[in-house]
């Protein structure tokens, strides 16, 4: 059962509902049965919004609150959700959601489902709930996001456009990857770390070092710096170092007309030939043949 307690809207909102039997046809549509969107909106100053699903929602839903305050509870916990700030709740797990009646939130939302919907929850986790407060830049790039599909629907309701709209949805949702990953302010321990990391290697590009100098650096061990590493990454710190090396390397081959052997020194290699080695195992050409090779 699902309880509205503002059941007719506000005051220049945006609301957009795709039919269920369109979405029914449709669904085996290759470019949206990964991922599509079912609904979308924009209330503004939304005092009274409330919702209150008993049995969850046959979708995903994802909140972003500009400015005023709401509240989500989920599992009997209650969070106070602050202007700047997303909201990613799972389906069908129970939820109630609101405004704040004396500082309203202003909220863009979207629910959408799919066969690979889940895949953007942290770690594919279906039962909670991801809360988390962004920075001016970085909803400066997810708001026209939202607004574009808002228009697409609006405009027409065909596949054409619902295919539009849920590659824009597909490009929305991979800022979650970026975001929960780079924020200093994030509480999770791994990510501070991991975040710490990073920073230290893109300043010592230049440098040769080892595992022992980065666990120094950040003052962990070698086996949890490991594991943090091969959590995000896949990879161990030193491999994701020379990638990054690499990565550097390529934009210089690109931009540059540096010879191969001062590329090497400014990504830490004093052998030009081992360099060469390292860049032709991980981009599959030497560093001549990329340069020769770029399509830009």
């Amino acid at each position: 059962m699902e309880t509205i307690k503002k059941p007719h809207g506000f005051e220049n909102e945006k609301l957009i509902v795709l039919p269920r039997d369109f979405i029914s046809q449709n669904i085996k549509n290759p470019l949206i049965k990964d991922l599509h969107v079912t609904d979308v909106g924009f209330f503004p100053n939304a005092k009274y919004h409330y919702r209150e699903r008993n049995e969850g929602s046959e979708q995903y839903i994802l909140i972003v609150n500009l400015k005023g305050n709401g509240f989500v509870k989920m599992h009997n916990k209650n969070h106070l959700i602050k202007e700047n700030t997303i909201v990613l709740i799972p389906k069908n797990i129970a939820h109630i959601y609101g405004s704040s009646e004396q500082n309203p939130w202003e909220i863009y939302w979207i629910h959408f489902n799919g066969s690979k919907a889940k895949y953007y929850l942290p770690q594919y986790n279906t039962k909670d709930i991801l809360i988390k407060t962004l920075t001016i830049d970085q909803l400066a790039k997810i708001l026209p996001l939202f607004t574009s599909i808002i228009d697409t629907l609006e405009y027409n309701m065909t596949i054409n456009n619902v295919i539009h709209a849920s590659t824009l949805l597909s490009q929305l949702l991979s800022y979650l990857f970026i975001y929960s990953d780079i924020s200093i302010e994030s509480t999770d321990k791994k990510t501070v770390y991991f975040v710490q990391v990073l920073e230290y290697l893109n300043k010592e590009l230049h440098k040769h070092i080892s595992l022992d100098d980065i666990a120094s650096h950040i003052n962990l061990s070698k086996s949890q710096l490991n594991l943090i590493f091969k959590e995000k990454t896949g990879l161990s710190p030193v491999q994701f170092f020379i990638r990054l090396k690499i990565q550097k390397a390529c934009r210089l081959l690109n931009l540059t007309d540096l010879q191969i052997n001062e590329i090497a020194i400014k990504v830490g290699y004093e052998d030009p030939y081992f360099f060469t080695r390292i860049f032709r195992k991980i981009m599959g050409v030497s560093p001549s043949q990329y340069r020769n090779n770029k399509s830009m």
